[in-house]
């Protein structure tokens, strides 16, 4: 039985060329409601990767399926597909990584 997840989670991810990275945030509108076409995962855990390209910041995550009993070091917390829904709530661009808020939303 997987757990249901209640808290905030990153993805970090890194990108071979700067055009698979732009085409990737540019699928990211502010205000807009978006859903990967692959299952997605993402972590509980507090470090996080620092070579990261971009870190997807997910709030109170309510769909996502905590599996960390079955590798507690990664703390990982799965999406499946057909579930997840999230909104862009911010974008914000450093120097060095592009951090992506996003929140849970209902499907509709």
């Amino acid at each position: 039985m997987w757990v249901e997840n209640k808290e905030d989670l990153v993805r970090n991810l890194q990108f071979l060329n700067k055009a698979a990275l732009e085409e990737f945030v540019a699928a990211h509108v502010l205000g807009e409601t978006l859903r990967y076409n692959q299952y997605i995962s993402a972590t509980k855990a507090t470090e996080h990767n620092e070579k990261a390209d971009v870190r997807l910041h997910i709030l109170s995550s309510t769909s996502g399926k905590d599996i960390s009993r079955f590798n507690q070091a990664e703390e990982e917390v799965i999406y499946k597909t057909e579930v997840a829904h999230f909104e862009v709530r911010r974008i914000e661009r450093s120097e060095d990584r592009i951090d992506i808020l996003l929140r849970e939303v209902e499907r509709k």
